[in-house]
């Protein structure tokens, strides 16, 4: 028995140490960034000007012509919540100057749909916040997800440890920021956009739009927060092209009505700012500036970021 116990103990630290070794030359060949959370590495001091958001903040804001003046960052996510907007706000707020411009991106599906963490994709994108916030900020945490994402990915990294351990992999992020809308099906991207924002998970089972509470009031939150550390918070919903506002405005003509009466109130009992870019003439036909029907590309993020801080700044 003894004898047995010994080789079982052997074994497991022979399988302890080879696990280990390819998980940490995994971390070391793998340089990508698919979720863009490699930022919250180093999320600096005094930051004078940032967003939240969801992809829309992720790729709509390009601080790359300001940094020389101000400190900025950007604190958008794929898929991101408004209560997780405000989970990071609360997480990074002491990094934040006295006067910070914080833009809060509105966008049209922030307030619908039931309730995140009941969403079929939910425990997948929600993964890429055990990278960076502490277990109390990260919706339903689980233990085992947090040790298997966070210190050894290799273990759950199935279709691309191969290739990964062997050949390595580099960042895609900024060529995929950098697509032109021109090379795509713009009307078939429009339309999976649509059903994306505002028919899956949004309507209840008689097909009503459901409004999201946990969401709605988040906004509030975040807005109250933003006073209370003395930001400046500004609501901003950001360019989208013509062919994604025709989608949305055939299907559900109430829509508009519905979604901006809502930010009517919220700016009307919190006094907040609100810049409606979303049929911007800038960039409504501008299919240059945008990588999809919805997302605008580097450059066009370039450019919405001039034009909207400026206009901040001229108020």
């Amino acid at each position: 028995m003894k004898k047995f116990l010994k080789q079982l103990a052997l074994y497991t630290i022979l399988l302890s140490i080879l696990v280990f070794s390819i998980n940490r030359w995994y971390l070391f060949m793998d340089k990508s960034d698919d979720n863009w959370t490699n930022k919250f590495m180093s999320v600096p001091e005094n930051i004078q000007i940032c967003n939240l958001g969801s992809s829309h903040g992720l790729y709509s804001f390009n601080y790359e012509d300001l940094e020389n003046d101000f400190t900025c960052f950007n604190f958008a996510l794929a898929s991101q919540s408004l209560s997780y907007d405000l989970r990071i706000l609360q997480q990074y707020q002491n990094h934040l100057a006295e006067g910070c411009i914080v833009f809060i991106p509105v966008s049209y599906f922030s307030f619908f749909g039931i309730d995140e963490t009941e969403e079929a994709e939910f425990l997948s994108k929600n993964k890429q916040y055990y990278d960076f916030l502490p277990p109390g900020k990260i919706k339903a945490y689980d233990l085992s997800t947090h040790i298997f994402e966070r210190f050894l990915p290799a273990l759950t990294a199935y279709e691309t440890l191969p290739a990964v351990l062997f050949g390595g992999r580099t960042s895609s992020n900024d060529e995929i920021w950098s697509r032109s809308a021109q090379t795509i099906d713009i009307p078939s991207d429009a339309a999976q956009a649509y059903a994306r924002h505002l028919v899956n998970e949004k309507l209840d089972g008689e097909g009503k739009r459901i409004h999201n509470k946990e969401e709605i009031h988040a906004l509030y939150q975040i807005i109250a927060l933003c006073q209370e550390i003395g930001a400046v918070p500004i609501l901003v919903t950001t360019p989208y092209l013509r062919e994604y506002l025709d989608e949305v405005n055939t299907n559900v003509p109430d829509f508009a009505e519905d979604f901006y009466g809502i930010i009517d109130q919220v700016t009307a009992e919190t006094k907040t700012p609100y810049c409606n870019e979303a049929s911007s003439p800038d960039f409504i036909d501008r299919k240059d500036l945008f990588m999809n029907a919805d997302h605008l590309n580097k450059e066009g993020a370039r450019l919405f970021t001039q034009k909207i801080v400026f206009n901040v700044s001229a108020d």
